[in-house]
Parts: structure tokens; C-alpha cells; sequence
């Protein structure tokens, strides 16, 4: 409904998200929540686009998870009528998993750590002399705005990457952007593919050769 209510806006009508397959990782252990947790908080932070998580103009609920307060949203008037069914504001509490402890000691740590990244950025960029990108730039990208680098493709099949975050994920990340292990599946296909192209051609059934 996001998109489609984005699409509206932009007067766009291709896909807003991307079409290649999702990366889902499991989470197996309170190290590997926590991980996640820092790494989503100051992902603005470790690309230097803000120096502290607070600037980032966009959706980030840090703020909130260490207030206890809900994320809020209102009803967007240019794709939902004034009348409709629809509540004219919707929330989405925050709340710590048990499994994860304390809630005060999580938010505690969870603070800690954000704050370590944002000193690590800095001293970063004190050293190389790198400069933050800033709140006041972000808000001017537009819209349409496209990268100007390209991203390396096919380096690894999506199918291959491992689906779990913990303790021996290195390793089967190492394995799985091997080459062997990526051309291997692909030479099955090639190889599969073959007999059935000659058969569509010549109309023949070679699979007895």
C-alpha cells in the first residue's frame, strides 16, 4: 500500500521497490538482534551522510524505541478520500522482546553502541579529512535522482547467499561467493538447457543420444 500510495504521488507506475529477490536473515542469537539493531539506527551515520543518528531527515525510529513512544503516521490525502473508512492516524508501538533481556539494560546498550559509531565515524573522517554529506543536502536530492557509480553484478548468485546471521555466517559467505561454488550450477544449466533448445529447433527428440 506504501508504494502504491508513493506511485500516486510521483504519478509513476513501474515498481517502487526492487524486483530482485529479498535477503532474508535469521537472527539466532541476542548478538545478532543487537547487530542488526546498531547497524539499522546509524546506517545513515556509517555512510557519513549525517554525524549523528537525530539529523537524518528520513524514517528512523531510534528516537522513539528510547522514549517508549509509538511511530506515528497520518492518513496521505492525495490517495486516500477525506471520507473514507481509513483512520486518519495510525501508530505502531515499539517494544524489546523479552528473550533480549531487560528492556532498560537493551536500550542502554543500544545507545552505547549508536554513540561508538557516531565517534567512530568522526574520528574517521578527522583523519582522512572526509566531510559529512549533511541533513540540508539530503533533503535537496531529488526524487528522480539516480547514482552516478555502478554496483558490481552476477558477482554472486542471491540464491547462494547464506540466510543466517550468527556464528559461522563468515565462513559460508566466504563459500558462498566462491567462484566454483556460483559457476558450478550454472554449467548444470547450461548443460540441461542444451538437448531442450535442440529439440524446439529440429522438432526431434534426441534425449535417447
Amino acid at each position: 500500500m506504501f508504494a502504491r500510495s508513493q506511485n500516486a504521488l510521483r504519478g509513476r507506475w513501474e515498481n517502487l521497490w526492487s524486483s530482485e529477490q529479498a535477503s532474508v536473515v535469521r537472527l539466532v542469537g541476542r548478538e545478532d538482534v543487537m547487530n542488526k539493531l546498531v547497524y539499522t539506527a546509524a546506517n545513515p551515520v556509517q555512510d557519513h551522510l549525517v554525524d549523528r543518528v537525530h539529523h537524518w531527515p528520513g524514517v528512523n525510529g531510534l528516537g522513539s524505541l528510547l522514549a517508549g513512544r509509538p511511530l506515528r503516521a497520518m492518513r496521505p490525502l492525495h490517495f486516500f478520500r477525506p471520507d473514507g473508512p481509513m483512520p486518519e492516524t495510525v501508530e505502531m508501538p515499539l517494544t524489546i522482546p523479552p528473550e533480549l533481556g531487560p528492556a532498560a539494560d537493551v536500550l542502554t546498550e543500544l545507545r552505547e553502541r549508536v554513540r561508538a559509531v557516531e565517534a567512530e565515524r568522526e574520528a574517521e573522517r578527522q583523519r582522512t579529512g572526509g566531510r559529512v554529506y549533511g541533513r540540508r543536502a539530503v533533503l535537496a536530492q531529488s526524487w528522480r535522482g539516480q547514482p552516478t557509480s555502478r554496483e558490481p553484478r552476477r558477482i554472486c548468485d542471491p540464491a547462494w547467499r547464506p540466510r543466517t546471521s550468527g556464528r559461522g555466517s563468515r565462513r559460508c559467505c566466504a563459500t558462498a561467493h566462491s567462484p566454483r561454488r556460483t559457476r558450478r550450477p550454472a554449467q548444470r544449466g547450461v548443460r540441461a538447457f542444451r538437448p531442450c533448445s535442440r529439440r524446439a529447433r529440429t522438432g526431434s527428440d534426441d534425449s535417447h543420444r
